[in-house]
């Protein structure tokens, strides 16, 4: 029994060092996100015209020739927008989930950074903020490693 209890009483402690340990992540800009997705061979635009500049300062789109997925990053003027967006890219996510039959999803919100995923039988979607910034992600099933891949390399998955 006491061994027991020092075994849950190490566990629990090692949770909450990890927990700690990832209570924030770094913020990448919109030059490092182009480099990076670059050199995987993606295709990046500027799409900042297509949205209001009085709360993003960069928008650009990552796409791969197939047009199989893409990843958006968005860098906002602060952090309140970011989270208003990101909470809007969940409430989406959340509308395909609630359509589709075969679902899995992961939500977390540590620190300054909050993020959902989402696999159906057919697509992958993801949404992360950090700080003031935001990345959304989808693609199809067949696409979401990479996906993953990529937002690892980005620091954001």
């Amino acid at each position: 029994m006491k061994k027991r209890l020092v075994k849950l009483l190490v566990c629990c402690l090692m949770c909450t060092i990890l927990v700690a340990c990832q209570s924030s992540k770094k913020e990448v800009n919109s030059s490092y996100f182009i480099s990076t997705m670059e050199s995987k061979g993606l295709t990046c635009e500027d799409a900042l015209s297509q949205f209001d500049d009085t709360i993003v300062s960069n928008v650009t789109i990552a796409s791969d020739d197939f047009s199989k997925y893409q990843i958006e990053f968005y860098q906002f003027k602060n952090e309140e927008d970011a989270k208003n967006s990101y909470i809007t890219n969940e409430t989406n996510i959340k509308d395909v989930e609630s359509s589709s039959s075969k679902v899995s999803h992961v939500s977390a919100t540590v620190g300054n950074y909050s993020e959902y995923a989402l696999t159906t039988d057919s697509q992958y979607m993801y949404t992360e903020r950090v700080g003031n910034t935001l990345i959304y992600a989808f693609g199809d099933l067949d696409s979401k490693s990479l996906i993953e891949k990529h937002l690892g390399e980005l620091g954001y998955k």
